[in-house]
Parts: structure tokens; C-alpha cells; sequence
């Protein structure tokens, strides 16, 4: 119960972080909306207010330019006019959009009649500046003289200012506005960033709670874990003290009893075929074919008890047989073999001796099979304080990845020399043979035994020396 509530309160902060973030980019976003929409209409109302300033100023110029054409009568001076004329109609469609959709109704209707006004005032600039051209001047300056021209002119004027003065309203109301919503998105921004500060705020303390707790209960399983694979290791250790006194116990039975039957078998059989005439050839020959299978049998008894406990190891010690071994192991496979072991026979425990033998016979058993080497090297030292055992060999070698699948053999030696306090190392790599390197402390220092004599063994020469073929 107390978990399901520690998690839907973690979702429940972690969903609340997610809508507040949503709700940020959604204030942020409308906010940015009415600031832009705002800023527009005042980009709007300036350009209005513009135009306008604009077409004040074009009016005045085809005004000028008409005083100008009725006081001199040159076509020259009307050129202001005829600038001007073009440009305030163009102003005048401009404008009129913008008066169409505009929010006040009276501006729309100061904006049709300036329109009139000023159709007016070109209509009677038109006029004089026609009378002036058919030679009519007299009428024209009565026209001008009678003051027509100038009320419209001011009616523009006051229409225009007004026009202005409403832009610069709607400009000034637009601002005021833009500032209010710019505050507003502020303000709620601010507001939900510091809800999202809260809630985020929660969730570390959550998360950082939940992350105590789950290091208590990976600790806590570390130290099942640890505890069970010492007792795994504790059983490993002892199955394999009792496979070995087992191999040990057997090994006595096949030499003791087995050798005693056998042996008095053929004894038994060399007396009876001893006491036949000669008139039972046929008789004579099966008995000597019995005696040549006992021969063979006691031979195979022979290397069964070898290979369970080899008696080398037990009555000269852990050189020798390692030196029996490789020799034996070597001359099957076609090797060349190099050794580097002690002269004297090192005393060591008796588990010391079997795991470093173990190793060695596995080793050899693993470059038989997968190397397809043709040179092998074992080396073999003892110091006061632990043993070391090397074997080398120039095979394909092999990557590292590949002893997650049948490498059973790499595992138990290494498993047999770390349940003794040991260390098992294997250098390999794909055509660069192999290196296994065990190490085993000694219980006590060792003692040195008599041995016989090391004989030569005949090394052939290889290409490239023994650490290169390891890639050590």
C-alpha cells in the first residue's frame, strides 16, 4: 500500500510538472499573441497616422502649385500639382480599408466626409487652373477671391486633425493595453514557473527518497548475494574436496583390489599353461591370448588410476607430475614442448598441488582439443609465499566474448584457484595463442624434496618467442 501511494504521488508531481510546463508554453503563447496583435494595430494606427500627415502635406503642394500657375501662367509651376494629384488618390485608397474596418463608426464618417471635402477642393483647383488655360484668368481669381476654396481647405485641415487625433487615441489606448497584457503574461508566467519550481521541488525530494530507499534494498541485496555465492563457493570448494577423495579413494580400490585380481589372474592362468602338454596347442594359444588381455586390462587400470590420481603427484610431488603430463599430453598431440620447473620437487599442501594439477590438465586437455597448437610452454615456480603456474601455447587463440559459451573448463579452473585464495588469468586473442596464468598462495613455506633427475627435452624452434605467440 505505502509503495502504491509513494508512486502515484511521484506520477501525480511528475503529471502536475508536465501540465504546468503545458500551461507556461500556453500563457506564454497567448500572451505573445495579444502582444503581437496589439503591436500591430499600433504599427497600424502610426502608418495611418502618417498617410494622413502625408496627404496634408500633398494637399498643400497642389494648392501651391495652383497659386503658383494663376499668379505666372507658366506650365512650370503646376508641376507640383500634377505630383501631388496622383499621390493622393493613391493615399486616399490606402486609407480607405483601413476606415471601412475601424472599431469607431464616427471615424469612418470624418473619413467620408474628407473625402468629399477634398474632391471638392481638387474639383475647384481643376476648375481654376482650366479657366486659366482658356484665358479666362479673371474668373479664376474670382473663384480663388471668393473664399471657397480656403473654408475647404480648413475643413480638410480640421478633418484631418481630427483623424489624427483619433489614431493617436487608438495608438495611446493600443500601448496602454499591450503594457496590461505584457504585465499580465508576467505575471503568470512567473506564476506558474514558481508552481513549477514547487512541484519540481517535490519530485527531487521524492525521487531522492526513493533513490535512498532502493540503494537500501540493492545493498541489502548485495549482501544476500555476496552471502550466497561464498556459500556457493564454500560447496564448490567441498564437492570438489570430495570429487578429489572420491578419484582418490577409487583410484586405491582399481590399484589395490583390481591389480591384485588381475595379477593373480595371469599368475593363475601362467601356472595352468604351464602344466599343459604340448597336445593342447589350440588350448595354449587361447590362454596366451587371456594373458596378452589381462596385460591390457592392467594397462588400462593403470591410466584410469592415472588420470584419477596420478601417482607421480602423490609420491614425488607437483613437478614431476606436471612434467609426466605435459610429456605425455605432448607426445599424443605432435607438440613441441618447453618446460621451466623447479629441479627438487616443491613440498606444497596437498590442495595446492591437485588445484595447480587440475589446472595444468585442463589447460592441456583445452589446447588439444581447440588450439591447434604446435608449441606448447609450462613454467612452474614457487616462492615462500605462493606458487605460480604458466601455460602457453601458439594456437588461434580466441576472444574473450567467446568464453560466455563452452568454456566450462576456463570457469572451473578459475573457480577452483579463487576458492583457494588464487587468482586465474587467460590472455588470449584470435591467432594470437594463448596464456593461462595461475596463482595460489602457500600456507607456510614451502619445503624441497629429492626428485629425479630432469631430463632433456627436445625443443624445436618457433617462430616468434612464447609471450609474443600469448600476446601478453
Amino acid at each position: 500500500m505505502d509503495a502504491w501511494l509513494t508512486r502515484w504521488r511521484r506520477e501525480l508531481a511528475l503529471g502536475g510538472c508536465l501540465v504546468v510546463a503545458a500551461g507556461i508554453l500556453v500563457v506564454s503563447e497567448l500572451g505573445h499573441r495579444s502582444i503581437t496583435h496589439r503591436y500591430q494595430s499600433a504599427m497600424q494606427s502610426i502608418a495611418t497616422s502618417v498617410r494622413l500627415n502625408t496627404l496634408s502635406a500633398r494637399l498643400a503642394d497642389a494648392e501651391t502649385g495652383q497659386r503658383s500657375f494663376l499668379l505666372t501662367a507658366k506650365r512650370e509651376y503646376l508641376e507640383p500639382y500634377e505630383d501631388a494629384v496622383p499621390q493622393i488618390r493613391k493615399l486616399l485608397d490606402e486609407l480607405r480599408p483601413h476606415y471601412a474596418l475601424h472599431p469607431d463608426a464616427d471615424a469612418e464618417k470624418v473619413y467620408a466626409t474628407l473625402i468629399a471635402a477634398i474632391g471638392a477642393k481638387l474639383g475647384e483647383i481643376d476648375l481654376t487652373l482650366d479657366l486659366t488655360e482658356h484665358a479666362r484668368i479673371d474668373r479664376a481669381l474670382e473663384i480663388v477671391q471668393s473664399g471657397v476654396g480656403q473654408r475647404t481647405m480648413d475643413e480638410i485641415r480640421f478633418l484631418l486633425e481630427d483623424l489624427s487625433r483619433r489614431e493617436d487615441n487608438s495608438a495611446r489606448t493600443i500601448a496602454e493595453g499591450w503594457h496590461a497584457s505584457l504585465a499580465l503574461s508576467r505575471l503568470g508566467i512567473a506564476l506558474v514557473a514558481a508552481l513549477n519550481v514547487v512541484l519540481v521541488v517535490a519530485l527531487f525530494f521524492g525521487l531522492k527518497r526513493d533513490w535512498r530507499v532502493s540503494n537500501e534494498r540493492q545493498d541489502l541485496l548485495n549482501r544476500h548475494v555476496r552471502e550466497r555465492t561464498r556459500q556457493l563457493d564454500s560447496l564448490a570448494s567441498r564437492l570438489q574436496e570430495a570429487a578429489e577423495a572420491e578419484r582418490s579413494a577409487l583410484a586405491r580400490e582399481l590399484h589395490d583390489e583390481l591389480g591384485a585380481l588381475l595379477t593373480a589372474s595371469k599368475m593363475d592362468i601362467a601356472w595352468i599353461r604351464g602344466r599343459l602338454g604340448e597336445e593342447h596347442a589350440a588350448l595354449h594359444q587361447k590362454l596366451a591370448r587371456v594373458i596378452q588381455h589381462l596385460d591390457q586390462g592392467m594397462v588400462a587400470k593403470r591410466r584410469i588410476v592415472e588420470g584419477l590420481r596420478p601417482s607421480t603427484l602423490s609420491t614425488f610431488g607437483l613437478a614431476t607430475a606436471a612434467r609426466e603430463l605435459t610429456e605425455q599430453v605432448a607426445e599424443r598431440a605432435g607438440w613441441d614442448v618447453e618446460l621451466e620447473l623447479p629441479e627438487i620437487d616443491p613440498q606444497l599442501p596437498e590442495e595446492v598441488e591437485i588445484a595447480l594439477f587440475r589446472v595444468l590438465q585442463e589447460s592441456l586437455t583445452n589446447a588439444t582439443k581447440y588450439a591447434q597448437a604446435t608449441r606448447v610452454r609450462v613454467r612452474l615456480g614457487c616462492e615462500p609465499l605462493h606458487c605460480r603456474l604458466e601455460v602457453e601455447d601458439n594456437g588461434r587463440g580466441f576472444r574473450a566474448g567467446e568464453m560466455r559459451s563452452g568454456a566450462q573448463g576456463l570457469f572451473g579452473m578459475r573457480q577452483r584457484t579463487e576458492a583457494r585464495g588464487g587468482s586465474l588469468h587467460v590472455l588470449s586473442a584470435p591467432g594470437s595463442g594463448t596464456l593461462i596464468r595461475a596463482l595460489l598462495p602457500v600456507q607456510s613455506p614451502p619445503c624441497w624434496r629429492s626428485s629425479r633427475p630432469r631430463e632433456s627435452v627436445p625443443v624445436a624452434p618457433a617462430p616468434g618467442d612464447a609471450h609474443g605467440i600469448a600476446g601478453a
